[in-house]
């Protein structure tokens, strides 16, 4: 009986090889010897014999011989539709069968479906260990809800890989720290979890504890979160904390290339704000001015241009910069209700541009010019695309294979699940524009608000000088601008309009004569 078993666990371990390369055992194992070869096939023929009640037909002999491909058309006609296909074992099985073929994604989530994993035979788990070890980059691909039986399986590492991006709440603090004892350190897994970590203790209110794990982990040398997002996390961090200086120096720090540099640019304002500096809000906004982005740029952008021209009094621009939200998002909001009503016009194009490799923030503008901002750094599109591109290639593959009028159900569930993924897009999509919809909405409110605080500041600056006469003897507070070119990227003024120098932006200096400071009635002054 142990000798029976043990040559099942040998069997199990070497059909690992099958499965990845879906060759046949003699191609595999080469030198293998006759006895060893027939101890493979026996434990094989054993275990489905235990399964399926049987120990011979075409279906059993192609996958006692590896013959994969064999497997799965014979799946089709022998077991699909009966109810060992429908039981724990079963799911399991073409699971294994479908990841042998080259369909991974598809057959993990068809393992997936196993409600129990409990139930499911020892040895076809264990060989599915070998198959999808944690490290397989197909668990960043998959869409499953993760049962803590599964862990027993295929470690931590999988489940960091398949879920960490949906611990992201105050509620998951526990399970994140939980499964940070059980990663090896160092690694992407204990990295991202610490990730996750710092966002959770962030949305709880945890400043400081969340700061805390932030550190270490902006120096971690294996790290799946971007240099962007680590930097204008830690600047948000101490701006919270009230730690102004530091917090510039990080913003500063999000590299232009990232697609956290436009909030970045805009946030790093409020610190100019805070510091009454309105001379560098300015020189922080003017490239949003005279650079179209398109929509990567937010609208509260425009609100701190305003805020900081009003608060040097200067009417005439403010009015300008007014004019120009208004006009700016009028469309846009439009827009977004569309999406938000219809969803986006094609969510194929957004999918094939999130997996683009050439996709820069420089052309990223156009991406977005009817969607909202965005859903270019959006982690769940962005994962439901990496899955999507799977899927397609493994729809293709299929296309290749599979095509016999038999074996049509495989390209019914490779379709559905593409058009699955595409929903999900697509409300994710629409959930996006719902946000920006609020934010333009909130914006406006406050636009408003300060459009009043020109006309009345306006109105007491001309009854002033109605007093006073002209004006000429009013002597200016002059304010000289921190912000500007560095040696490494200075600013050269272009000699064609149209041209955009990336590394120029964000380096003009504004240095302004404040008048309002000088005079005036107490109204104004309080104001």
């Amino acid at each position: 009986m142990l000798r029976q078993a043990s040559k099942i666990l040998i069997a199990l371990g070497l059909s690992l090889s099958c499965a990845s390369y879906g060759e046949d055992l003699g191609q595999i194992l080469g030198a293998a010897s006759t006895q060893e070869l027939a101890a493979i096939q026996e434990g094989r023929r054993a275990m489905l014999s235990s399964m399926l009640g049987k120990s011979s037909g075409p279906f059993v002999e192609a996958y006692v011989q590896g013959k994969w491909s064999e497997v799965l058309k014979h799946w089709g006609t022998e077991v699909a539709g009966t109810g060992f296909a429908s039981s724990a074992n079963g799911k399991a099985l073409l699971g294994l069968i479908l990841f042998a073929n080259g369909l991974e994604t598809t057959g993990i989530e068809q393992l997936f479906q196993v409600s129990q994993p409990a139930g499911v035979s020892p040895a076809l788990l264990n060989e599915w260990k070998r198959a999808a070890p944690g490290s397989a980059p197909v668990w960043k691909q998959v869409q499953i809800k993760w049962d803590p039986e599964w862990t027993k399986t295929f470690g931590v590492a999988a489940r960091v890989r398949a879920t960490a991006q949906q611990l992201r709440s105050k509620e998951d603090l526990k399970t994140i720290e939980q499964m940070i004892t059980e990663t090896v350190p160092d690694t992407a897994e204990r990295a991202w979890l610490q990730w996750q970590l710092v966002t959770a203790l962030a949305i709880k209110g945890e400043v400081g504890e969340a700061a805390k794990m932030l550190g270490p982990l902006m120096k971690y040398k294996v790290n799946p979160v971007s240099d962007g997002l680590m930097n204008i996390t830690a600047a948000r961090l101490l701006y919270k904390r009230g730690y102004l200086d530091v917090a510039a120096n990080y913003y500063n720090q999000v590299p232009k290339s990232s697609y956290y540099w436009f909030e970045a640019q805009e946030e790093l304002g409020w610190i100019y704000i805070r510091q009454n500096k309105p001379e560098d809000v300015l020189a922080q906004t003017n490239t949003f001015m005279v650079t179209d982005f398109g929509f990567l740029v937010g609208p509260e952008t425009y609100y701190l241009r305003g805020l900081a021209q009003l608060s040097i009094c200067d009417y005439p621009n403010s009015v300008k910069t007014l004019m120009y939200f208004k006009d700016k998002f009028r469309g846009r909001a439009q827009q977004l209700i569309e999406v938000q009503s219809k969803g986006p016009q094609s969510v194929d194009q957004l999918i094939q541009a999130m997996n683009h490799p050439d996709l820069k923030v420089e052309t990223a503008g156009q991406v977005v010019s009817k969607l909202p901002r965005r859903v270019l750094r959006d982690e769940k599109i962005r994962q439901l695309s990496q899955g999507f591109a799977a899927l397609e290639r493994e729809t293709a593959l299929v296309s290749k294979n599979f095509a016999a009028p038999a074996e049509k159900w495989l390209s019914e569930m490779l379709a559905g699940k593409l058009a699955s993924i595409k929903s999900m897009v697509g409300t994710r999509v629409q959930a996006l524009a719902t946000k920006e919809l609020k934010e333009i909405d909130e914006t406006l409110t406050r636009m408003q608000v300060l459009e009043v605080e020109v006309i009345q500041q306006v109105d007491s600056a001309a009854k002033r000088l109605a007093k006073t006469g002209s004006g000429k003897g009013l002597k200016p507070t002059a304010k000289k601008g921190q912000t500007g070119s560095r040696s490494k990227d200075s600013l050269t003024f272009k000699t064609k309009a149209n041209e955009v120098w990336f590394d120029e932006l964000a380096n003009y200096r504004v240095n302004v004569k404040q008048f309002c400071a000088n005079g005036g009635s107490e109204n104004e002054k309080a104001n």
